[in-house]
């Protein structure tokens, strides 16, 4: 990646040598699993969903939430996690969120 290269080459003494500050990523994915399983602590982390929703839902899951089986404890759970986190852009949880019937008013 460009990031990686930059350094390298800053470090291997490459002129011209970038200033290199950040770097962002942009829809950083992974696999299926490592992603699938990611958003309830990620959530509980961010104390976006309770601490003890958090445990309920991990316990009814054994922790493995990307594969689970419909019907069961672990999907309805997870089912509600997901109810409570509607509306929420998890990309940037931080930003303000408006829901009102002009969403221009929101750029305000």
């Amino acid at each position: 990646n460009l990031a990686r290269h930059v350094v390298a080459s800053n470090a291997a003494g490459v002129e011209p040598s970038i200033n290199l500050v950040g770097y962002g990523i942009g829809n950083g994915c992974t696999d299926e699993q490592v992603d699938g399983d990611a958003i309830p602590p990620f959530a509980a982390g961010k104390s976006l969903i309770s601490l003890s929703s958090y445990e309920r839902l991990q316990e009814a899951c054994d922790g493995s939430y990307w594969n689970m089986t419909a019907g069961t404890e672990c999907a309805a759970r997870y089912a509600a996690m997901r109810q409570e986190l509607e509306g929420l852009n998890i990309y940037n949880v931080l930003a303000d969120c408006y829901h009102g019937p002009n969403p221009e008013e929101a750029a305000r």
